[in-house]
């Protein structure tokens, strides 16, 4: 096992001019946000990971609605996807890290979360504020279900995350008025939760919400997934590149990498199609200028077939990018450390026992407050391998 890890904090403030082919970090990218339909997919992925680079996939729990859109209107199934997720950690050594989802409604939400803790969970997330209209009829979104993001019920778990420094990863889009307002009245409640509002906090070009919210609370973060809209996502990032650069070089501490391609068994899914999707990613960060082509799951044309500008970013920028601060947001540390009582992680590549299933087994039964609380503080020493 190798013991205890310290990150060296390093600053870059402005991108070299360079032509350079980056260097990974030693222990390779953390992918922050990626989704998962089916147990059997995840071979794929590994290989499409350990393709790419990436040592560590933290794997977002999952409603049946995001992954097949003729699925009735609502936020159904996402037990089981929780429930796989956290046997996919195990299963491969931590290489997936489980970032189960939460369904506000649930009464019994926070003891659940602490179950999936003590299970093994290493953050959560929450579709809570996605207002993307998946459902044609009735025209609703899950926000349409799951909200409002004040909502009271939720102040327990809101505090539980800020108290025991849990990541969460919180898809909210930003630029609706209303969702911003509801955001801002739980950060000044609980100023100091460690938060991902991904997909630069869907916000298009106008980033200042994301940084008005980076510059009072330090524990927020974002990523540059942009799931099933990269299409859209990257020529926006390509057409306002003065833009994007600024926005990372200035808050290189709290950006990280994510992909949230989403992986289904569609037949196009490939591993050469996953691979595709990822390094257009690693290029848009690393490159001054590349090309991506990158076909339509309906096999009908692509998607993304075109040159676009990049970021260009220096060889420190991506070393955080890739790896350092995902360790923070992991940890459950802010971007500028307050204290050390922070969650350790140690890091280890030591391996597990683990059965061999072709499908995945859970305990479900909850388990005593005492127990819980137990194991949360004991999990300031448990490890995890990435």
């Amino acid at each position: 096992m190798i013991g205890f890890i310290v990150l060296a904090y390093r600053l870059s403030l402005v991108p070299e001019e360079h032509e350079f082919e980056p260097r990974l970090p030693d222990k390779g990218i953390i992918n922050v946000h990626e989704r998962i339909q089916k147990f059997s997919d995840s071979a794929k992925w590994l290989e499409a990971m350990e393709e790419c680079g990436i040592s560590a996939t933290c794997m977002l729990g999952s409603p049946k609605q995001t992954f097949l859109l003729s699925s009735p209107p609502g936020f159904s199934n996402y037990s089981v996807n929780n429930d796989m997720t956290i046997y996919l950690e195990e299963k491969y050594d931590s290489k997936i890290l489980a970032f189960p989802t939460i369904d506000p409604r649930d009464q019994e939400k926070l003891k659940i979360i602490k179950d999936q803790l003590a299970r093994g969970a290493i953050g959560f997330n929450s579709f809570s504020g996605h207002t993307a209209e998946l459902f044609p009829e009735p025209k609703k979104t899950i926000y349409d279900y799951l909200g409002p993001l004040n909502r009271s019920d939720m102040e327990e778990v809101y505090e539980y995350f800020e108290r025991e420094q849990i990541p969460f990863n919180w898809h909210v889009k930003l630029k609706n008025d209303t969702l911003y307002s509801q955001v801002r009245d739980v950060m000044k409640k609980y100023p100091d939760m460690i938060v991902d509002f991904p997909h630069f906090g869907v916000l298009g070009t106008d980033l200042y919400r994301l940084e008005e919210l980076m510059d009072n609370y330090s524990g927020v973060y974002t990523d540059i997934s942009f799931g099933g809209f990269a299409k859209w996502g990257m020529p926006r990032v390509s057409n306002n590149i003065e833009l994007y650069r600024e926005f990372v070089n200035k808050y290189h501490d709290r950006v990280m990498f994510g992909t949230d391609i989403v992986i289904t068994n569609n037949v196009r899914k490939t591993v050469p199609w996953l691979v595709d999707h990822i390094m257009a990613y690693r290029n848009m960060l690393e490159k001054d200028e590349y090309y991506v082509n990158i076909q339509n799951i309906t096999g009908e044309g692509f998607d993304l077939n075109e040159t676009l500008n990049g970021l260009g970013l220096g060889q420190e920028i991506l070393d955080e990018i890739y790896y350092e601060t995902p360790m923070r947001f992991l940890k459950g540390e802010p971007a500028e450390l307050k204290n050390s009582s922070s969650r350790a992680l140690e890091i280890s590549f030591e391996n597990k026992d683990v059965k061999e299933h072709d499908g995945f087994e859970m305990n479900n039964d909850l388990m005593s407050d005492e127990q819980v609380i137990d194991i949360v503080h004991k999990r300031k020493k448990r490890t995890m391998k990435i």
